[in-house]
């Protein structure tokens, strides 16, 4: 920080007040400032009639907590959330309670959030953050997803790419509880005859499905989505035939509830309008697609 004029090193860490203020101009304030040893968080908490005291200069006084109070701050509060037995959910909630000034911090502030083992020796995350004013003034969440590490400890830290000493870390540690919380395991369908499309009463809904016979899982599952409104959770692979098991469900709406509405949801656009002409075509011109 030849521009400010301070040292940011292991030897000599200066002010980090230096940063914002203009030399020689504010030589005399720096100076007080560290001659009364006053921390940055000490400037900012001090009540301002003992500041002017101890400085023995109201306008100082007043310029000090002013400055200190529109320096850059970042605090973070850190959980996480098991997602499966080898990968979590870091949550990372940022607060930055100091006063935005554009002079000081521009239109935006840039950040790096860094995610690492709690050894030192592998980083799962660095990325780079832009907070503007309103995400200063209501806070900013974050979720990452992490493979579990070895040790189950995690550094997490977010710091200031302008600004030195702007940052905050903290350790996440997995309890033993949560390790144990997912156990691997496999369910296979029983053996069942497939169920022949006949199976649907209704000619019309018959005629929706282009085979004779549907495959096992959708055997499995085809009492509860036709017959009952019970809600489903399926978890098959692709080309499982997992499309037709949702038209069953429709079906079973239509004949029971034909007032009310099913949505579906799909994370592509493409997926949707696909699945819209292939509905529409089934069903008819009762289908809109929202984006």
């Amino acid at each position: 920080m030849v521009g400010n004029r301070m040292w940011w090193c292991r030897q000599r860490i200066d002010h980090p007040l230096r940063q914002l203020m203009t030399f020689p101009k504010d030589d005399q304030l720096i100076y007080k400032i560290q001659f009364l040893g006053l921390e940055l968080d000490d400037l900012r908490s001090a009540d301002l009639g003992e500041l002017k005291s101890m400085f023995r200069n109201e306008q100082m006084a007043i310029n000090a907590q002013d400055i200190a109070r529109k320096f850059p701050i970042v605090e973070i509060d850190t959980r996480y959330q098991p997602i499966s037995d080898q990968i979590i959910n870091i949550i990372i909630e940022a607060s930055f309670p100091f006063k935005w000034d554009p002079h000081v911090t521009h239109d935006t502030l840039s950040f790096w959030i860094f995610i690492e083992d709690g050894n030192g020796e592998k980083m799962y995350l660095a990325q780079e953050v832009q907070i503007d004013r309103h995400l200063a003034n209501d806070g900013f969440k974050f979720e990452y997803l992490v493979p579990v590490c070895e040790s189950h400890k995690y550094l997490v830290t977010m710091t200031s790419s302008r600004f030195l000493g702007v940052g905050d870390s903290q350790s996440i540690y997995i309890k033993n509880s949560d390790r144990a919380t997912f156990d691997s395991f496999e369910s296979n369908p029983p053996n069942l005859r497939p169920l022949p499309v006949t199976s649907i009463e209704n000619i019309e809904h018959r005629k929706l499905f282009g085979f004779e016979f549907f495959n096992p899982v959708q055997s499995q599952v085809f009492f509860q989505t036709y017959r009952t409104d019970e809600s489903l959770l399926i978890c098959a692979p692709t080309a499982a035939g997992k499309t037709s098991i949702a038209e069953l469900a429709i079906c079973r709406l239509f004949s029971t509830h034909p007032e009310q509405k099913a949505v579906y949801l799909a994370p592509l656009k493409a997926i949707v309008t696909e699945r819209v002409q292939d509905w529409r075509m089934k069903f008819g011109d009762k289908l809109i697609e929202l984006t």
